[in-house]
């Protein structure tokens, strides 16, 4: 072998060494800041192997413990983030990001009351923490109970107190009350949502849908363009705007924004169903079951599209094919052509 070759490979080897042995005297709190850089570059495999040197050396290092429980976390490794969060606590009792991120794990295993007793403690420890307040939201919200529901509600509210930009907490209650059929107070927290991150596609999709479900279609409208200043071609904002203008007897217009969807994203099936919808209105009815079956062909289990195919055959007198069609919607889940059927003495099994 060439002798300068071997010399450059001792050497390196040399360099390798020292450098080894130049890190394993490193302090604790030094092996800490080095794996708190890797944490924040998003290496957590680094700040858990790092960390670990430094509880080594120090083994009461609350802060250690807290980082290596922070990157096991991040790495979906559950079981040995809760040991590690648990000798943090030995050590120091109280830090509340402990405990807050006890909570995120006992949420994590469906345990929302254990999770819900971290999240105080770390609420006694900190009273302005925002994200533990966040969590214990969404553990009362995991219960699914009005009870609960109602007490998530209250800590949702409490985050944006503290903190008036956190987004999720305006999706959160904007949810809740628009399953609660609240429009009118789900329009509020998606207006805070969109106002809060500008650039967040479905803040606008919720906002618009809850502006339509009250009937106030220029709002809606206006809402799903804001959309198109971040996503140019976004099928579901002409889907949306398309219903607008269906609601409003715009047939033609509601007609014009299904199909430019379709040119955004050919495989949509809510687009055909509407187009089979707006050609069933206007009586052309070999196309509305045109358009219908091709949202069949997208989504297999589409009822409503097989029921409104039946409904179409009603129409054009084709009792047989229309069977045929309900028992489809029927075995697919849809109660109206289970219903019909079952008044009509006919199984769809």
């Amino acid at each position: 072998m060439n002798k300068t070759l071997v010399a450059l490979i001792v050497a390196f080897a040399c360099f390798c060494t020292t450098l080894f042995a130049q890190s394993e005297k490193l302090t604790a709190e030094e092996h800490y800041d080095q794996a708190e850089a890797f944490y924040k570059q998003g290496n957590y495999e680094k700040a858990i192997e790092i960390a670990k040197k430094a509880v080594l050396q120090q083994p009461r290092y609350a802060e250690a413990h807290l980082l290596l429980a922070q990157s096991y976390q991040k790495k979906g490794l559950y079981t040995q983030a809760e040991s590690s969060c648990n000798k943090s606590i030995e050590f120091q009792k109280n830090n509340p990001e402990a405990y807050r991120i006890l909570g995120d794990i006992f949420t994590h295993n469906s345990k929302p009351d254990k999770a819900i007793e971290e999240y105080k403690k770390a609420i006694k420890n900190n009273p302005d923490y925002a994200e533990a307040y966040y969590g214990m939201a969404k553990a009362y919200q995991s219960k699914k109970d009005k009870f609960s529901e109602n007490y998530a509600i209250e800590a949702y509210r409490k985050v944006l107190d503290l903190e008036p930009s956190f987004w999720e907490a305006n999706l959160a209650l904007g949810d809740i009350y628009k399953q609660r059929q609240n429009f009118e107070k789900a329009t509020e927290y998606y207006e805070d949502l969109t106002n809060a991150k500008p650039d967040y596609i479905e803040g606008y999709l919720l906002l618009g849908d809850c502006y339509r479900r009250q009937q106030e279609y220029s709002a809606a409208i206006s809402t799903f363009n804001k959309i198109f200043n971040y996503s140019n071609n976004n099928a579901e904002a002409c889907l949306n705007i398309g219903m607008c203008y269906k609601d409003e007897n715009q047939l033609d217009k509601a007609l014009e924004y299904y199909q430019e969807a379709l040119k955004y994203k050919p495989d949509y099936a809510e687009a055909y169903f509407n187009i089979g919808y707006i050609y069933n209105r206007k009586s052309d009815y070999d196309k509305a079951i045109e358009y219908y079956e091709k949202a069949t062909a997208v989504k297999k289990d589409y009822a409503e599209a097989y029921y409104n195919i039946g409904s179409v055959y009603n129409m054009k007198g084709m009792t047989q094919k229309k069977i045929l069609a309900y028992k489809k919607a029927a075995r697919l889940g849809s109660s109206l052509a289970q219903q019909w059927l079952k008044k009509n003495g006919m199984t769809w099994n």
